[in-house]
């Protein structure tokens, strides 16, 4: 068999992989309180509450949509599905977390069925970031450039910043370095500095435990990487320079609205606030410190644009 050939079926192997995971989901999948239930007793049981429900099959349709991208080998739904895999992961790997923060009388391990589809998502997993890394290279410039930033956005969430409510929000700049990476790299490269490398990181010195990391931290740091999106517009020569400082100026403002959408659903399923609560909470915290960095950024656009020219990062 040619290697082509060989090399299509395995990208169906995802796809194969998520389909067996949703069989497996109906052997015992967690232990609550020492009882062992499947998917099918999570779904229609009563101890669990709807968001969780909610959240179950969602992320059994998300696993599905990254398996059916990544057999399309393009770049960028491959990146969409690398995304998902990383989402889908950290949250199944923390769902006995998640139903203990919801109530804390209730003791929650993984069972087979869980572990099983860990280990599947895992391996799906590892296909795409081996094709990620097929296309896209880290060279040690761009390594030592991300972690200073990090490092900045990480120092910045130390300094003394003013905290909204007792669930961890604070207006603070640490959103600002990771802007700036975002109009210095691409999506990816973006969520992997936001939402895994500084998201994790938060997440250990923030002390709230692992069960708010896929939304509070992943997804809601990772969904900055959105800004990149408008990188290429921002330092383009063709456009004058207030279409220049419009593009710059929303992307900075998508990026932090994805945040808000990531700390919303942490607040639903996690803490079991309201819609509306939960969106005037993150809001609250959220938009002054967008708007913050924003400002500040909008003086140094000119210093970005020479850094860009100077060094440019070609992806």
């Amino acid at each position: 068999m040619k290697k082509e050939n060989i090399l299509k079926l395995l990208s169906f192997l995802p796809l194969a992989f998520a389909l067996m995971g949703s069989l497996f989901a109906l052997l015992p999948f967690i232990s609550i309180n020492g009882n062992a239930v499947n998917i099918i007793n999570l779904l229609s049981g009563t101890s669990v509450v709807l968001s969780v429900k909610i959240l179950l099959g969602l992320l059994a349709i998300l696993n599905i949509t990254a398996a059916v991208l990544f057999i399309f080998k393009k770049y960028v739904l491959n990146n969409v599905s690398l995304v998902i895999y990383l989402l889908t992961l950290t949250t199944l790997s923390v769902l006995p977390d998640i139903l203990v923060v919801i109530d804390e009388t209730q003791a929650v391990s993984h069972h087979a069925g869980s572990i099983i589809n860990i280990v599947l998502i895992s391996l799906s997993l590892l296909f795409t970031i081996r094709e990620f890394f097929t296309r896209v290279k880290f060279t040690i410039k761009e390594m030592v450039e991300l972690s200073l930033l990090v490092a900045l956005a990480i120092v910045f969430d130390f300094i003394p910043k003013i905290r909204i409510g007792a669930t961890g929000g604070s207006i603070s700049l640490t959103m600002l370095p990771l802007f700036i990476i975002a109009f210095r790299f691409n999506f990816v490269k973006t969520f992997i500095a936001s939402g895994i490398v500084y998201g994790l990181l938060t997440c250990l010195f923030d002390g709230y435990g692992f069960a708010t990391y896929p939304f509070d931290y992943l997804l809601g740091f990772g969904l900055i990487s959105l800004t990149a999106l408008f990188r290429k517009l921002v330092f383009s020569t063709r456009l004058p320079i207030y279409l220049q400082l419009i593009y710059f100026s929303l992307g900075i403002l998508i990026g932090g609205f994805a945040r808000i959408i990531g700390s919303t659903l942490s607040s639903i399923i996690i803490y079991q606030y309201t819609f509306w609560a939960s969106i005037t909470y993150n809001v609250a915290y959220i938009v002054p410190s967008v708007l913050f960095s924003l400002a500040i950024l909008l003086v140094f656009f000119t210093f970005l644009k020479q850094i860009q020219r100077r060094f440019p990062v070609n992806d």
